[in-house]
């Protein structure tokens, strides 16, 4: 029995690094935005993001939950740097993300090295109530899950 627990030594050594190997790599994504914000009524809150040109092929992912008002809800945007500035300006406009009236939501997706992303949270359906949302997003690069 001893040579039989002998003989799975190196496999069970090597399921071990494995999964650290798996496990940091899950915890190497970089907080990029850790925020809390107040979302006053009929208004909007951005926080935008410059993903660094050392970080081809990477995406954004993460999520926020809101609180106040009737439904505890709010509308969220992600905008390349043009798709706000048209947004902004109330022309015709296009987000890579959105979800309406939402207490939360998960987001990810890829995103361009050199290029700046707006996570923006609007309340100007709101008439009386202000919001409290809390946002969380990651960077995450290819070799990471």
């Amino acid at each position: 029995m001893h040579r039989e627990v002998e003989k799975n030594l190196p496999i069970r050594y090597l399921v071990a690094a494995l999964f650290l190997f798996v496990a940091f790599q899950i915890e190497a994504a970089e907080t990029i935005v850790d925020r809390e914000l107040t979302v006053i009524r009929g208004d909007f809150k951005e926080v935008h993001y410059l993903v660094p040109e050392t970080t081809p092929n990477s995406r954004v992912k993460g999520f926020f939950t809101c609180k106040g008002g009737f439904y505890d809800d709010i509308t969220f945007y992600i905008f390349t740097k043009d798709q706000y500035v048209r947004w902004f300006s109330h022309y015709p406009h296009k987000s890579l993300f959105k979800l309406e009236k939402k207490k939360e939501g998960k987001f990810e997706i890829p995103v361009v090295a050199g290029e700046t992303y707006y996570f923006v949270f609007d309340n100007f359906f709101s008439t009386v109530s202000n919001k409290q949302v809390k946002i969380q997003v990651k960077l995450v690069s290819p070799q990471e899950k």
